[in-house]
């Protein structure tokens, strides 16, 4: 049996922190609008919208959580705006959200997905519960 040295346990894949475990577990495809996969940019005036679609979807059956990060590019270490994103529809997997093109020049745009914890709780409820029939 072969011993690991601590080098090869901090390089290896394995994720050894809770959080980079469950935002592993979130698959995040078909990112539109783009164009040949993200070869050529995509066009928009000032103040157009851009709607950003993707499908966003999990193992198992827990709760997904997705954000839509936009930035313009001339602010590379400014922080990102974020747009929580919408579920389309009940029973599919396509989120959608967008941001506002308030600038002349090149912006950036991200999907940013994780599985809510605490998104199952988000239940409402009246308390104290009313009387039942009887």
């Amino acid at each position: 049996m072969s011993t690991r040295t601590q080098e090869s346990i901090a390089a290896s894949p394995v994720p050894h922190a809770f959080g980079d475990a469950l935002g592993r577990r979130v698959v995040v495809e078909r990112i539109r609008p783009d164009i040949d996969g993200g070869r050529f940019p995509i066009k928009r005036t000032i103040a157009d919208e851009v709607v950003v679609s993707a499908q966003i979807f999990a193992d198992g059956h827990d709760v997904v959580a997705a954000v839509l990060q936009d930035r313009h590019t001339d602010r590379q270490e400014g922080p990102w705006r974020e747009t929580p994103m919408a579920l389309v529809a009940e029973g599919t997997d396509e989120w959608t959200a967008w941001f506002t093109a308030g600038e002349i020049g090149w912006h950036q745009y991200r999907v940013v997905a994780w599985v809510d914890a605490f998104g199952c709780c988000n239940v409402t409820s009246a308390w104290p519960p009313s009387p039942g029939p009887g």
